[in-house]
């Protein structure tokens, strides 16, 4: 985890404005994020102030989830070569018109992975569950703000919320955590029900919170 403080943000700032001018002029103008950077960014998104976000931070795709905004997320890019990845989660939001989405390189070493988002995908159709299926999929993998499942990654977790799909939204984190009680996480602690769900739900409400 890397921290940054106001000072190194000024600093930043300060070199965009010698570089790129100043207020009005400028050719590239920045912004503070007063909270997360990732919900900022949505945000701006849903204002028609940016068209793409570069990131190399994952988080971002549970926002853009969240929010129910699809948008062209740029992974590793280049500085030299300008190469990169760029994923759009539009075929995840039906309203979005967004084309469906090639699964090849998603499909992993099984298809696993490809087929739970092709699950979730259906599941969002049918019942508008898909989205928040993968919320819940990303945050069970392991966030900043609780530490992870034992024995729970990001492929673990997409097939543990898939297997759950057919319950109820707030039932399904309930339900796979019961099965993990009284295990530890990585740092040692018990894990609890009360806690996981608390998570779940808080990562999730404020993801739409930060975005009003």
């Amino acid at each position: 985890t890397a921290f940054t403080s106001r000072a190194m943000a000024e600093n930043v700032a300060e070199a965009i404005r010698r570089r790129w001018g100043k207020k009005e002029d400028a050719k590239v103008t920045y912004l503070f994020s007063p909270y997360e950077a990732d919900a900022q960014l949505v945000s701006l998104v849903m204002e028609n102030k940016v068209d793409a976000v570069i990131t190399e931070d994952a988080d971002i795709m549970v926002y853009s989830m969240s929010s129910n905004t699809p948008f062209p997320i740029i992974f590793k890019l280049d500085k030299d070569t300008l190469e990169c990845d760029v994923i759009d989660l539009g075929f995840m939001m039906p309203k979005s018109g967004a084309e469906q989405m090639n699964m090849t390189p998603l499909h992993g070493k099984d298809g696993a992975f490809s087929g739970c988002l092709r699950y979730m995908m259906s599941q969002e159709r049918k019942f508008g569950e898909g989205r928040r299926m993968f919320v819940q999929a990303c945050i069970l993998s392991g966030c900043d703000y609780v530490e992870s499942l034992p024995g729970c990654g990001c492929m673990g977790a997409f097939k543990e919320i898939t297997k759950q799909g057919h319950r109820k939204g707030d039932e399904r984190v309930n339900f796979f955590i019961s099965s993990k009680k009284g295990e530890r996480n990585s740092k040692g602690k018990a894990i609890t029900k009360g806690g996981m769900v608390a998570k779940e739900e808080g990562e999730r409400s404020r993801a739409l919170n930060d975005m009003k």
